[in-house]
């Protein structure tokens, strides 16, 4: 439910989304639970994708703020270092 509120959509939904699975066959649409080992796999797809389309808005927009108009055709990108799990 928290994770369907941060989104803005319904949680069944979302829960739908994660683990079914949907085939049309000779013009019939087909539901199926794809279980817990493919639902994880889509949970874990979509939090890479949030994780990747966050970065990316993140990274875009400190590289708008930090030149100025007219200059991002000299700087038009912002090294960022993710060391996410370093020890």
């Amino acid at each position: 439910r928290h994770c369907a509120k941060l989104l803005n959509t319904d949680h069944k939904a979302l829960a739908d989304a994660l683990t079914t699975n949907y085939a049309t066959i000779k013009g019939e649409l087909i539901k199926k639970t794809q279980g817990k080992a493919k639902s994880e796999m889509s949970r874990d797809a979509l939090a890479k994708a949030l994780y990747h389309s966050l970065f990316s808005w993140l990274v875009t927009r400190l590289s708008r703020s930090l030149h100025p108009p007219g200059d991002l055709d000299l700087y038009n990108h912002v090294g960022v270092l993710d060391i996410f799990g370093f020890e």
